[in-house]
């Protein structure tokens, strides 16, 4: 190796000596070099790469009224992509069913069911999911159409099943206030605070009224049982009033007229051509048909028509036969008070 080459060498040599020495100088000791790490880090940390938590709906069903009711399962209804037309599995019959239970022993409360929708569908397709629903509810449980409250809500994306290419859920489930019951809460209120610390005998009668002011052939008669039959299918009212039925109601009419607090229990009885759930559903609904009905045409108030769904729980006649089914098959009216 001649005397160029080492010279070569020894001045590369040199010169990395030399950096290494200024790199631990500028960059150990007086702490002057930035870091490439953090500077990328700096860069990238801006508002526009933050990714947004995307808006979604539940894939499974559920609903609650804080601690006092609460329903979950990991079947839902579902709707074609795109559409409004609901698909409801025999899973949640029960969960519904209870729905419709809790809402007729908390007059208080209403349904409501927000349909979901996507940017790329329009919030006519929530709100046309959550009428369907709505109608359901109507229709197979005989709940009242002011005791459902519906409205929409925008997400960023709907669960889709791949297989079936079906939206699972779509409408969300809760409880919100009746109004109309607060509203006429506050009526009573107000009207109770306008009365004098010495009523005159006939706001008194009218405030404290029960069955001793009652005329006495009036209370007789609200006292007599009476009965409804209804097909096996449908239930059309007005072609079953007798006129002694007639006659029944109204004089209930001047009955909770001299008797504001009383109350008439309408049951709803059905044959045993089904299991206990659908026929206990059925009856429920034969009863708030016939208390609707009431409320329309004789002018009756809600406060003072109480209903129940017996389904096949108190049958007359256990033989079976078309008759004894048809007998089965009936609206009763049981004085309260």
């Amino acid at each position: 190796m001649n005397n160029k080459v080492v010279s070569s060498i020894l001045f590369i040599l040199l010169l990395g000596w030399i950096a290494g020495i200024s790199y631990w100088f500028v960059c150990k000791m007086r702490n002057n070099c930035k870091n490439p790490i953090e500077l990328t880090s700096d860069e990238t940390s801006s508002e526009d790469t933050i990714e947004k938590e995307k808006i979604t709906t539940n894939r499974d069903f559920s609903i609650n009224d804080g601690d006092v009711f609460n329903l979950e399962s990991s079947a839902n209804i579902s709707f074609s992509a795109g559409k409004s037309d609901l698909s409801v599995p025999d899973s949640l019959t029960k969960n519904f069913a209870a729905i419709q239970e809790y809402l007729s022993n908390n007059e208080n409360k209403n349904l409501l069911l927000t349909g979901a929708y996507t940017e790329n569908e329009g919030n006519e397709i929530g709100l046309a999911r959550a009428n369907s629903l709505s109608d359901f509810f109507i229709t197979n449980y005989g709940m009242e159409a002011s005791r459902i409250s519906t409205s929409t809500k925008k997400v960023d994306e709907l669960s889709i099943n791949s297989l079936t290419n079906r939206t699972e859920g779509g409408v969300e489930f809760d409880f919100e206030i009746n109004k109309t019951t607060i509203d006429e809460s506050n009526i009573v209120t107000e009207s109770s605070n306008n009365i004098s610390e010495e009523p005159t005998k006939e706001e008194a009668t009218k405030t404290f009224s029960s069955t001793k002011k009652v005329d006495s052939r009036v209370l007789s008669k609200a006292k007599r049982s009476q009965m409804v039959y209804y097909p096996p299918s449908g239930f059309d009212i007005e072609p079953n009033i007798t006129d002694d039925l007639d006659a029944y109601f109204r004089n209930l009419k001047k009955y909770f007229g001299q008797n504001p607090d009383g109350i008439i229990e309408i049951s709803g009885h059905s044959d045993d051509g089904s299991n206990s759930y659908d026929n206990k559903k059925i009856s429920e609904a034969r009863a708030r048909s016939m208390r609707a009905y009431l409320i329309k045409k004789y002018g009756l108030k809600r406060e003072n028509l109480k209903i129940r769904g017996r389904g096949d729980s108190q049958l007359v006649d256990y033989s079976g036969s078309d008759m004894a089914k048809a007998k089965n098959r009936r609206i009763t009216f049981k004085f309260i008070k």
